[in-house]
């Protein structure tokens, strides 16, 4: 096991050669989902997206949890900007055991660049799938230290309305 951590600009590290990892304190995790919220029911419930300004749209989907492929996605494409748009299609939880900072990061892109990263809710984005495939278990996994308080029934809640929002009725 590496103690270095791995800059993301790299090419991702091996299978078989862990980055060491940190967790992300639940009260930032609480506040960058109710931004997160916040922006989604702000936005249209159907995407539209041009190719005028960028000549290329990145379109990725069913990362599951695999933090490894997000990041190889960004070193073969770059990172979402103004200039480098991306669609996420859906199923971006369960199975894998990365889930919680792959929405994160997606959600921190779609809070940067609401109008070149584009979230499409999957069917992992559920709460009954999040409890049968893993997602519901990952967070109480990695929130359990705040188990004591309603902290992790918040994060869990939070990251329920985040996906609701990804589906909702149009606001016209």
């Amino acid at each position: 096991m590496s103690s270095r951590s791995h800059d993301w600009r790299e090419a991702p590290p091996p299978a078989n050669q862990s980055v060491c990892q940190q967790q992300l304190h639940s009260r930032y995790v609480l506040q960058l989902l109710l931004e997160t919220w916040k922006l989604l029911r702000m936005l249209p419930n159907i995407n539209r997206i041009s190719t005028c300004h960028s000549k290329e749209i990145t379109i990725c989907g069913d990362l599951h949890g695999q933090l490894e492929d997000l990041l190889l996605v960004f070193y073969k494409n770059g990172m979402p900007s103004l200039e480098k748009p991306y669609v996420f299609n859906g199923d971006f939880v369960d199975r894998g055991k990365d889930s919680i900072e792959i929405l994160l990061i997606l959600f921190s892109f779609l809070l940067i660049y609401p109008c070149d990263v584009y979230l499409n809710r999957g069917n992992h984005e559920d709460h009954i799938i999040n409890l049968r495939y893993g997602f519901t278990k990952e967070v109480l996994t990695k929130y359990r230290v705040c188990s004591r308080s309603d902290s992790c029934n918040n994060v869990i809640r939070k990251f329920d309305a985040a996906h609701t929002m990804l589906l909702r009725p149009s606001a016209s």
